[in-house]
């Protein structure tokens, strides 16, 4: 009898466990809902980016506060991500618990850079303010804003620029001036060069020159010296040359060409 009225008791007892936490569970469940998510406003919809204004202001994001239903400690992301892409890798700006926050024209930059936009090339991103209060709960998300801007290139360019000279590009005395790319970290052109002679110079000027190892060398790709040989392009077409300079050793500078 002792056994029947202990295994009932028990069995109440883990009922009204269940019971609790179910109850318990409906309520979280209904707090949560009860949430709201941050709403977003930006002081301009496009971005006015030069190097010479990097330290300026650009923009100025600010939300509302977002509500879970329950006294929490909410931190804050700004989310850029190029337009269209649904924030699938976007750049995280954090805000801590404030409300507002201010990006200089060097950080609006910088965040377009990081997205891998080109530098002189118009770009939009979408923008949205993320609210979280810890990993078990979901973040809430703001509808997306857009902002737009043409990135410039913040990285600095070599101070010696180089061009190619020749008649198989205009004449001796025209440089075919080059582009540097930061990515390669060579000097590269892509051109319509004739059946002639060509070098590389630096800065306009002759000081500082590259030439072929032999006399009348193929233009093939390879190594270069300074006061070289002329280049002999022996065949019309549209041609990539890509041009390594070794600052530190001129001597072991080399080139590629490739007809297109």
């Amino acid at each position: 009898m002792k056994t029947w009225i202990t295994q009932t008791a028990l069995g109440l007892v883990a009922f009204a466990a269940v019971a609790l936490t179910s109850c318990e569970k409906d309520e979280t469940r209904v707090m949560l809902n009860m949430g709201a998510a941050p709403a977003l406003t930006a002081s301009a919809s496009n971005a006015v980016l030069r190097r010479d204004d990097a330290a300026k202001e650009a923009v100025t994001y600010s939300w509302t506060p977002a509500t879970y239903g329950y006294q929490a400690a909410v931190a804050y992301t700004l989310q850029f991500d190029k337009r269209g892409n649904d924030f699938k890798a976007p750049k995280d700006i954090d805000a801590g618990s404030a409300l507002t926050k201010t990006l200089t024209v060097a950080e609006v930059n910088s965040i377009f850079t990081d997205l891998k936009l080109p530098a002189g090339t118009p770009a939009q991103l979408d923008v949205r303010v993320k609210s979280s209060v810890g990993a078990s709960v979901e973040a809430l998300m703001s509808a997306a804003t857009s902002l737009a801007g043409t990135p410039y290139e913040s990285r600095e360019v070599p101070k010696d620029t180089w061009a190619l000279i020749g008649p198989a590009g205009i004449s001796w005395d025209t440089d075919v001036v080059m582009t540097y790319n930061f990515d390669e970290k060579v000097w590269t052109i892509t051109t319509d060069l004739k059946a002639d002679f060509f070098k590389f110079r630096a800065n306009k000027k002759w000081d500082l020159n590259l030439g072929a190892l032999a006399k009348n060398a193929p233009s093939a790709s390879g190594p270069l010296k300074t006061g070289g040989e002329d280049i002999k392009n022996s065949e019309v077409g549209n041609y990539t040359i890509k041009l390594k300079f070794d600052e530190a050793e001129p001597n072991k500078s080399t080139y590629t060409i490739k007809k297109n």
